[in-house]
C-alpha cells in the first residue's frame, strides 16, 4: 500500500511590524491558508496583531540587537542571514 505524502505546510516570512500594502496582501493570503500555514515575523506590531486577530499562526523570530543592526546597515549581513536561517 503506497504511503501518502505528508500535508505540505506553508511558512510566510515578513520583516516588518507595520501594516502596509505588502502586509495587507500577505494577510489575505495567510488567512486563506491559515489551516496549514504560519507567518514568521522579526518584529512585533500592528501586523502581528492583525494576524493574531484572524487566528493565523504567528512565529516570532528574535534576531537580537546585533543581527538587527547588521541587517539595517549591511555590516555583518552574512552572519545576520545565518542567524535568520537558523531561526527559521
Amino acid at each position: 500500500m503506497p504511503r501518502s505524502a505528508p500535508e505540505r505546510r506553508i511558512l510566510f516570512v515578513d520583516d516588518s511590524a507595520q501594516l502596509g500594502d505588502r502586509q495587507s496582501t500577505l494577510l489575505d493570503v495567510a488567512v486563506a491558508h491559515r489551516d496549514r500555514g504560519a507567518v514568521a515575523l522579526f518584529e512585533d506590531g500592528a501586523f502581528a496583531a492583525a494576524l493574531v486577530s484572524r487566528n493565523v499562526a504567528l512565529l516570532p523570530i528574535d534576531l537580537g540587537r546585533a543581527a538587527r543592526y547588521a541587517m539595517k546597515t549591511g555590516r555583518g549581513a552574512a552572519l545576520a542571514s545565518a542567524r535568520v536561517a537558523f531561526s527559521l
